[in-house]
């Protein structure tokens, strides 16, 4: 079930002037800035229908279909067990849950570039979480095409559900290929991944582009919404106004009626298969960017709730070539080498950190300089060439990611004229990391880990491409080849 929303059109926000801030968004439908001024969303993951609930489903809606009507009863049945059915070792075998992951939160990267928005979790929902403000659930469901058109209904389960009492709105729930009936079903996950972004544009609070009370005549399936306002005129219904843009958007992410919605960028189902440029203006409407330091450094996180509240969650996901020569041991934090490299990092300031006198260690550079005492440097990290699934979540400039991925550090070399142990930053006690192997540390938790990961060798571009003469990046744990990469870490808090 979908809330009547819409993106670059409507966004449901209280024009209310508070002391240092221009406005204050309604928190019913848009999720408050915390902390540092991140929105931090945590998706859980909850079970997807089993094959008998799909079939009862499925049945249930035939029941009052006219597509069913001249059937018998055993034959509805029979109908629904043929197209119900689907066992889980054929689901897998064609997109695994921690495929579908990958390319949801690449597409959600888009919703969080150069905004607050920041999604994180993605784990299997703890107990008793059953919706926002806490998580918001997701369940993917695993449909197959053969399901006639009338059980899709409430068996297919794509949507976003608003039957939750307690603000803001969740629940979403995505089909693995997409929906057939709506012309947007394959299995390249393309049609998902823009499902997707409909779907988690309801959850940010935007409505359906074609729901705005100036949609054109030729708009087919239009409910207006005659309460929604330019932002700047008096309001009939002060809880919405327009985000961005006082033209309607016919590429919107959040448009999809079939005679209104214009696909020259290759949308099936929406205006566009990613977000317009108006989409893209309204979400920064919406979740304004926290102004960032220019000495911010990232640190490894150590555990799920680390950094949510207060710093900036970063993630960054390379597609690394699969072998038995990449993986993960010891502590590495959040981190993950498996099928691919997965990176977890909070944003905090770097000015705490100093040089060790014996020891050199690194922490991701997200600044426009390196903090006092260390040096900058840069490796770059050749990631696979076929069906590349790189993403990142969140702000990692000045480093950078395409189909390859570059990240600069900042390293902190040797400084005979420091004490012999020395501290490092607590950050309110919180767990965390840095490149390299350390034993001089105050409260040194004293586990170190191990992540090593293949690169592409088609072009031999891995290396380390920029670092200072008198602060190797190796010294600080990180080796970069053309076929191997490997980072040590160390916890220190």
């Amino acid at each position: 079930m979908h809330i009547k929303t819409n993106l670059a059109a409507a966004l449901l926000a209280v024009s209310v002037p508070q002391a240092g801030a221009a406005l204050t968004w309604d928190t019913k439908f848009l999720w408050p800035q915390v902390g540092a001024g991140y929105s931090v969303i945590r998706v859980c993951l909850r079970p997807s229908l089993t094959d008998a609930e799909i079939l009862q489903l499925a049945l249930e809606e035939a029941e009052t279909k006219d597509e069913y009507a001249d059937l018998t009863d055993a034959e509805k049945k029979a109908r629904g067990r043929a197209d119900g059915k689907w066992r889980q070792n054929e689901r897998e075998e064609l997109h695994s849950e921690a495929q579908l992951i990958t390319q949801l939160r690449a597409a959600l990267a888009l919703w969080e570039k150069n905004t607050a928005v920041r999604f994180v979790g993605f784990e299997k929902c703890p107990k008793g979480s059953t919706h926002a403000p806490t998580y918001v659930p997701l369940a993917i469901q695993y449909i197959r095409e053969t399901l006639p058109k009338a059980s899709l209904g409430r068996a297919a389960g794509i949507g976003f559900d608003t039957s939750i009492s307690d603000p803001p709105p969740a629940k979403v729930m995505l089909n693995a290929w997409g929906r057939p009936h709506a012309k947007c079903w394959n299995e390249d996950f393309s049609c998902f991944k823009e499902y997707g972004l409909h779907e988690f544009g309801h959850v940010l609070g935007f409505f359906h582009e074609q729901n705005r009370a100036d949609a054109p005549s030729d708009c087919d399936d239009v409910e207006p919404a005659a309460t929604i306002d330019i932002i700047g005129t008096p309001a009939k219904n002060p809880n919405q106004i327009i985000a961005e843009s006082t033209d309607f958007d016919r590429q919107s992410i959040m448009m999809y009626t079939s005679d209104c919605s214009k696909n020259p960028k290759g949308g099936k189902r929406f205006g566009t298969d990613t977000l317009s440029l108006n989409d893209r203006r309204g979400v920064r409407r919406a979740y304004p960017a926290p102004p960032t330091r220019p000495t911010d450094v990232g640190i490894l996180k150590g555990s799920a709730q680390d950094c949510q509240l207060v710093n900036e969650p970063i993630t960054v996901y390379m597609d690394t070539l699969d072998g038995a020569d990449g993986g993960a041991e010891g502590w590495v934090g959040l981190s993950k080498s498996d099928r691919n490299l997965q990176l977890e990092f909070c944003r905090v300031d770097g000015t705490g950190f100093k040089p060790l006198r014996d020891e050199s260690y690194a922490v991701l550079q997200l600044g426009s300089t390196c903090p006092n005492g260390s040096k900058s440097a840069t490796a770059w990290f050749e990631n696979e060439n076929d069906k590349n699934e790189n993403y990142v979540s969140g702000d990692i400039r000045p480093s950078g990611q395409g189909e390859d991925t570059f990240l600069m550090y900042c390293v902190f070399a040797p400084d005979p004229s420091q004490p012999k142990v020395a501290s490092m930053p607590d950050f309110n006690t919180m767990e965390y990391g840095v490149f390299g192997s350390l034993q001089d540390v105050k409260g040194l938790a004293g586990d170190v880990g191990v992540i090593s990961f293949l690169n592409e060798t088609a072009d031999g571009n891995s290396k380390v491409v920029f670092q200072d003469p008198s602060a190797p990046l190796s010294d600080a744990g990180v080796s970069v080849t053309p076929s191997l990469s490997v980072m040590i870490v160390t916890k220190v808090n």
